[in-house]
């Protein structure tokens, strides 16, 4: 049973439905698995919280209590490994269907409107994030030290193919639809395809290009989901014991790379692949509990508004810790303080978040989450894949 997007592509990116299923599957709607949905909502939540901890305590030099850093640190590692390769892998699983369907036949078009629209969302939000740098710095100069902050309209165009923000996870979601529509379609060996994808995020660690380390490194996880998706229903059905030997596999990964202090690129992709399945059981249990489901589906079908706003709205957070030092200092300096500010303060941004897109939907600034469908009506759009 395989994962299927909605009907339009332009909703892709928070798009995490699946064929009817045998139940029991999930804990909301038989149609649709749960556990895709909470997993993306974790990682999201994960992503800002690391963010948080990077860009607002960070890099402004926060002190930490010492027992409280050495936690952190080994936190700060495994959220590392698990929040975009987790997602990427979840995004993978979403365009399997119709990839490994239609498209070892034709050249599905519906998966390169898909590409389409998230370099689409990428331009869109360059676009916002330059005008809002911008308008920043010229109010407070201070910004210019804020994570990858541009006020240079030659900067943005530059950005147009070399990403230097997090919007480098939309245009590497376009280049990796591409690269698989292009390998199903030559229908290459999935495990070749997954050795090769391999290759590329072990060598991408020495990119001088910073973008294209990141994009190169990441290939693999969003390869393994696509040819993972028609086994995701299955993966709703695992039994609790799996804990038991995911864990073991977490254990070890994290063990061994903190004892041995090992940063080869070799380990970064396997402690990675390791850490993955630990999160992708617990997610699936979790989401047999209705409360958990529905918290999960709603922020895990909205996980693009959380991703591409949270650098903005942890802006004036930035402010708060360089204007107000004391205060700052005072509030990290317990471990309580410190888990409030990132845990509280991740919750805080996400549901900022989630309120902020529903205000612009209903000020009907809908494109800056979907691609228009005047847009994707094309010439090729009649037919729904392109024959030989």
């Amino acid at each position: 049973m395989s994962l299927a997007a909605g009907g339009t592509a332009d909703g892709w990116l928070d798009s995490m439905t699946s064929t009817h299923v045998l139940p029991p599957v999930t804990a909301t709607q038989p149609d649709r698995l749960a556990w895709p949905d909470l997993m993306r909502a974790a990682c999201v939540y994960l992503i800002v919280v690391f963010h948080i901890e990077l860009w607002v305590v960070e890099t402004t030099g926060l002190p930490v209590v010492g027992d409280t850093s050495r936690w952190w640190d080994l936190a700060h590692g495994l959220m590392d490994r698990v929040r975009l390769p987790g997602l990427l892998l979840l995004s993978g699983m979403l365009v399997s269907r119709r990839l490994l369907t239609s498209g070892r036949t034709s050249v599905d078009m519906t998966s390169v409107r898909r590409a389409l629209s998230s370099y689409y969302l990428y331009v869109v939000w360059l676009a916002v994030y330059w005008a809002v740098f911008a308008l920043a710095v010229a109010v407070r100069p201070e910004t210019t030290g804020y994570a990858h902050v541009f006020t240079a309209p030659s900067d943005a165009l530059v950005q147009l193919v070399a990403p230097a923000t997090t919007l480098w996870y939309l245009i590497a979601l376009a280049c990796y639809v591409i690269v698989m529509i292009v390998v199903v379609r030559l229908r290459v060996p999935a495990p070749l395809v997954i050795v090769l994808a391999a290759a590329v995020s072990v060598l991408a660690t020495r990119w001088d290009l910073w973008s294209g380390e990141r994009i190169g490194f990441h290939l693999v996880f969003f390869v393994v989901g696509v040819y993972l998706g028609p086994r995701a229903a299955g993966l709703a059905r695992l039994s609790w014991w799996w804990v038991v030997p995911t864990a073991a596999l977490w254990g070890v990964v994290t063990v061994v790379g903190t004892v041995a202090d090992l940063t080869s690129p070799v380990f970064a992709v396997l402690a990675r692949v390791g850490s993955i399945p630990f999160v992708l059981v617990l997610c699936v249990l979790a989401s047999r509990l209705r409360p958990v489901a529905r918290l999960g589906g709603f922020v895990g079908r909205r996980t693009l508004s959380v991703y591409v706003l949270h650098p903005l709205l942890l802006m004036p957070l930035w402010w708060w810790v360089t204007q107000d030092r004391a205060d700052a200092v005072s509030l990290t300096s317990s471990p309580a303080g410190l888990a409030l500010l990132l845990y509280g303060g991740g919750a805080v941004v996400v549901a900022l978040a989630l309120l902020l897109e529903t205000g612009l939907r209903r000020a009907r600034a809908g494109a800056l989450f979907s691609m228009p469908a005047g847009i994707l009506a094309s010439r090729g759009q009649a037919a729904d894949v392109v024959r030989r």
